[in-house]
């Protein structure tokens, strides 16, 4: 949901500011740090109201690697080191609300 807040038109010249989060975008609420320094992957979450998170590490051969069920939670922190880890492209998983957010990462130590 969207709530536009103004609206300009200035000859055909048309600028559209919008303030909210949609809701059912499945990156809303989520920051993903990638410590190259610690080789840890870091993962808030802040959520208007709690529900449950699981956060999962997959290799390119679809192994799991890593697997954290958080509960429900409205802000959460989920630490995944990889310095065991050899260097290659992994997939993050984030299951919440019935949503999955996946994101690729090359990850090197």
């Amino acid at each position: 949901m969207f709530y536009k807040i103004f609206v300009l038109y200035i000859d055909n010249f048309y600028l559209d500011y919008t303030v909210s989060v949609d809701e059912t975008d499945p990156a809303a609420g989520i920051d993903i740090y990638n410590d190259k320094t610690t080789h840890r992957l870091l993962v808030f979450t802040d959520f208007p109201t709690p529900q449950p998170v699981a956060v999962s590490l997959y290799d390119m051969t679809g192994r799991k690697l890593f697997m954290e069920n958080q509960g429900s939670v409205k802000q959460g922190r989920v630490v995944i080191p990889y310095n065991s880890y050899p260097a290659g492209i992994y997939i993050l998983e984030i299951l919440h609300a019935n949503l999955k957010f996946t994101r690729k990462y090359f990850l090197s130590l």
